[in-house]
């Protein structure tokens, strides 16, 4: 447990030692932040997990699979140490968001601000304050998009799979289109939409749309959402 005064630990899982330096170089005369560990693969991040505690976990998205994120978000969720994860990436991420993965994603930082003076400043809002922390390098549509994830993975009563397919009636593709994306017949796609609106109590597409909605106008304007 960090006591008053002591840094707050970050923990980073990253394939590059070149960017592990960056960081080190952006946080060296911060007294507020320490980095605790880097690893380099998911198995010595477990690892080092067990032998050192995190406050903040930077991850770089660009090189991981799709498992490598869920088994982090999974590892986290279930250890004793409550950790933030924040997202770093040297492009716009949209196709991983695209697929529902980040609902408890702290925050998104371009690559470019690792080297950067504001980089305290992200990483203090991530831990102080109960909001999605970004920066101006990623777009506009991408914080929007973020958003639509965060919220959706607070409808818990929808399956993972279901609160995806939402997502991309949400954004407008057709059950073919969405079968392609999740490499699913056109019927599954139907069974699950059919579930779907079930669940929302709602008739179609465009009554469960506006349902997503109004649920995020309810979201946004209870949470301050820091950019």
């Amino acid at each position: 447990m960090r006591k008053n005064g002591d840094p707050i630990q970050i923990g980073i899982l990253e394939n590059n030692r070149t960017v592990c330096d960056q960081i080190q170089k952006s946080l060296e005369y911060s007294a507020e932040f320490s980095i605790s560990f880097c690893s380099h693969t998911f198995p010595e991040f477990c690892d080092q997990m067990q032998q050192h505690s995190a406050e903040i976990i930077l991850f770089n998205i660009d090189w991981c699979s799709i498992k490598i994120l869920h088994n982090l978000l999974d590892y986290v969720d279930d250890s004793d140490v409550p950790s933030k994860i924040i997202v770093v990436t040297e492009e716009n991420p949209s196709a991983l968001f695209f697929r529902g993965i980040p609902y408890n994603l702290r925050g998104c930082i371009h690559k470019s601000h690792l080297e950067s003076p504001l980089l305290p400043s992200l990483l203090r809002t991530a831990i102080e304050q109960d909001s999605f922390v970004t920066c101006s390098r990623i777009s506009t549509q991408m914080a929007s998009l973020i958003k639509r994830q965060m919220l959706l993975g607070m409808l818990g009563f929808l399956s993972e799979r279901e609160r995806v397919i939402l997502h991309y009636l949400a954004i407008g593709y057709q059950y073919k289109e969405i079968g392609a994306e999740l490499a699913s017949s056109i019927n599954t796609i139907r069974s699950h939409i059919k579930a779907i609106y079930r669940k929302l109590h709602v008739n179609n597409k465009e009554e469960a749309v506006r349902y997503l909605e109004n649920r995020e106008t309810e979201y946004l304007a209870e949470m301050s959402v820091a950019f």
